[in-house]
């Protein structure tokens, strides 16, 4: 298998120095992955000149249907990996917010998207957060009214108050 990995980085890079950068190895290692899966189905993959490579017929041929192949391989790995699971989206917003102006709009957006989990996480208002799939995706956000100022307006938003200029 690594000679296929390896040839299939080297034929996307056209660069077995590339290649090993991604592979985490020596550009000696590609050359020597190559020669040896050259050497197992008696065919050259690659012209190798001072220039760099080139594909050989054969090599053109089988480049883009490793390439496909190795990604067909990679999404049935995440299917086994991430059967039963959905995505998650976590909101943190503040109790208010969340009671009075989310939850009411929940069911529409699982109706629109069975497929994504929605967590809400009223302990901490200091910002939206999303996360999907396990990874942490920072949501734009905007405020959209202005606090008042004052000691009789501290903390609290006026509904008469316009939107803030984006």
């Amino acid at each position: 298998m690594n000679w296929l990995r390896a040839f299939e980085a080297a034929a996307r890079h056209m660069s077995f120095k590339n290649a090993a950068e991604e592979l985490n190895v020596t550009p000696a290692a590609i050359s020597q992955q190559m020669r040896q899966l050259e050497d197992y189905y008696e065919v050259r993959l690659f012209d190798r000149s001072p220039r760099g490579l080139t594909f050989t017929r054969v090599g053109m041929l089988a480049a883009p249907l490793l390439t496909a192949a190795m990604s067909t391989m990679e999404s049935a790995c995440d299917a086994m990996k991430n059967h039963g699971k959905k995505d998650v989206l976590v909101v943190t917003a503040p109790p208010s917010f969340s009671m009075k102006w989310l939850i009411p709009r929940l069911e529409d957006f699982r109706e629109r998207h069975p497929d994504i989990e929605i967590r809400i996480d009223a302990r901490r208002a200091d910002g939206l957060q999303g996360w999907l799939g396990g990874r942490r995706h920072p949501l734009r956000t905007r405020r959209l009214y202005r606090r008042a100022r004052g000691a009789a307006g501290r903390g609290r938003v006026f509904s008469g108050v316009q939107p803030e200029a984006a």
